[in-house]
């Protein structure tokens, strides 16, 4: 039960902080780097490369769009096939 209490104050406190963050246009290009930059050692461990340029700017807030592209790679390298070694 205090797992879920839990769960909602942390929900609520994130949702107001987003609330706060105002959308402005973001590029995007450095947003992916930092992602690939967290995901540094699951792309080697996979041996993946990321490729990306000239991706357009978006009106969104930093950390939402950093969240999306976070989930997205990352769930991209946890479900590939393992590359086996040459």
């Amino acid at each position: 039960m205090f797992f879920y209490g839990l769960r909602d104050v942390t929900n609520k406190l994130k949702n107001e902080a987003q609330s706060k963050e105002r959308e402005n246009n973001l590029d995007l290009n450095p947003i992916i780097g930092s992602v690939e930059n967290d995901l540094e050692v699951l792309i080697e461990k996979k041996r993946a490369s990321i490729k990306y340029e000239n991706i357009p700017m978006i009106e969104g807030t930093y950390f939402l769009l950093y969240q999306l592209f976070y989930n997205l790679i990352n769930n991209s390298l946890k479900f590939s096939k393992e590359v086996s070694g040459v």
